[in-house]
């Protein structure tokens, strides 16, 4: 696997801009890159955005500036002890899936995240590097226990005109390489044998939303049950929406088994501990705009 080595304190960008500019600079472009009506005012943004963020992260900006000025444009999760920094942002480019970028940083070397593998029913079966990624805006990053290098991602990808998909991914770095997908998500089958995956992806209609998440309180993962229902866009057909029940995965042994009923509650929302983005972005949705 070729790696992006990205040392702090070496330019690989040809700007050469101050501290407080080129963050005002990547602020301003990302802004334009996520709300402009034109794509093609976007994706000229999403140029120059790309540009910048290069330099930011070789400089190591990330670790020292506000992030919350770049967050509306992009999402950075960080483990306990801040050695490892996910950085993924997206483009509505004008078709589907929505073009997403990011960076895994491990000690200060970040690696590329290139979008070049496609998001499907497949998927759930397949590892990807970084050279060969699939796309997404993670939210969340979580330790698997007893399973050192490894994590938990929840992510969300806009796959299709008609569909949103969020997933739950697990990412393992060592000394070489890093990977996404592990043989961990398990469907137990009675009398058969067991569906394992290595990823869970659940695919919903573009205009709902659905809970995916780790809920600190039951100790689960936990996502809503989708139902079948005829679109109610022009042109949608048959989707998939959440019906006020929740399903969920419990960590056994060290591989996540699902679990088909968590809730005998139907719930209007699903319960945890905290909104799925952050607790202070609650009004935000997942682009980071403000819900009106």
């Amino acid at each position: 696997m070729r790696l992006l080595l990205l040392s702090l304190g070496v330019l690989m960008s040809s700007i050469s801009v101050g501290q407080s500019e080129l963050f005002d600079d990547l602020s301003y472009y990302g802004d334009i890159m996520v709300n402009a009506f034109d794509a093609k005012h976007r994706v000229r943004a999403k140029q120059q955005f790309e540009v910048l963020i290069d330099e930011y992260i070789t400089q190591g900006k990330y670790a020292e500036d506000d992030w919350s000025a770049v967050e509306e444009y992009s999402r950075m999760v960080v483990n306990d002890d801040e050695s490892i920094v996910i950085l993924t942002y997206q483009v509505d480019e004008g078709n589907h899936p929505w073009y997403y970028g990011g960076y895994v940083i491990v000690n200060g070397t970040a690696t590329k995240l290139s979008q070049t593998a496609t998001l499907d029913g497949d998927s759930a079966y397949q590892s990807y590097s970084a050279e060969d990624w699939y796309g997404a805006l993670y939210y969340n990053m979580l330790p698997i226990k007893g399973s050192k290098g490894s994590y938990l991602l929840f992510g969300y990808q806009f796959s299709k005109e008609f569909e949103k998909t969020k997933l739950i991914e697990v990412l393992t770095i060592d000394d070489q390489s890093i990977t996404f997908g592990k043989d961990l998500f398990i469907t137990r089958v009675e009398d058969g044998r067991d569906d394992i995956k290595q990823r869970f992806l659940l695919e919903y209609s573009s205009d709902t939303n659905v809970s995916l998440n780790y809920n600190e309180s039951i100790d689960m993962i936990i996502f809503d049950h989708t139902m079948p229902r005829m679109g109610q866009q022009a042109g949608q057909g048959n989707t998939y929406v959440p019906d006020g029940t929740y399903e969920g995965y419990q960590f056994d042994k060290g591989s996540f088994v699902y679990v088909e009923k968590i809730f005998d509650h139907i719930y209007e929302s699903a319960p945890r501990p905290e909104p799925v983005l952050n607790s202070s972005k609650g009004s935000r949705d997942i682009i980071g705009r403000t819900k009106k």
